[in-house]
């Protein structure tokens, strides 16, 4: 795997992954995203024209972005909001991989209320699972 111009992939992330590509359906969107400067779109699979990768990732860094302005340390969260799954994984202190799947339906016009939902499904999943809320 490639990396791009803002960040190299090293074999840690590159072994990430992997084992996601092993334990899900499918990642279709792969995510870094950093503290401090823009995400970068490490892969998207199988690579479709008529989504809009980088409006998603807009989206989607804003929302992390928000949480940790909240102070809210994430190390590994899952997301699953109708049917749609998004995987944010803290890879250092400074970046987080957003790894989402299983869009196969997913509607580009649908990506802001998508996504919008996501900060409180953070907190929800967070406070069921005893982590700082």
């Amino acid at each position: 795997m490639v990396g791009n111009k803002n960040f190299p992939i090293d074999e840690n992330l590159s072994s990430i992954l992997r084992s996601f590509k092993d334990k899900f359906n499918g990642i279709k969107i792969v995510f870094l995203l950093s503290i401090d400067a823009e995400y970068s779109v490490i892969s998207s699979y199988p690579k479709d024209e008529s989504k809009n990768d980088e409006f998603i990732g807009d989206v989607c860094m804003s929302q992390v972005r928000n949480l940790l302005q909240e102070n809210i340390i994430l190390t590994e969260m899952e997301l699953v909001t109708n049917d749609n799954k998004i995987y944010v994984i803290r890879v250092s202190d400074n970046f987080f991989l957003c790894l989402i799947t299983d869009i196969d339906n997913f509607k580009i016009g649908l990506a802001k209320r998508f996504m919008e939902g996501t900060k409180n499904d953070i907190l929800t999943a967070m406070k069921n699972y005893g982590g700082r809320a």
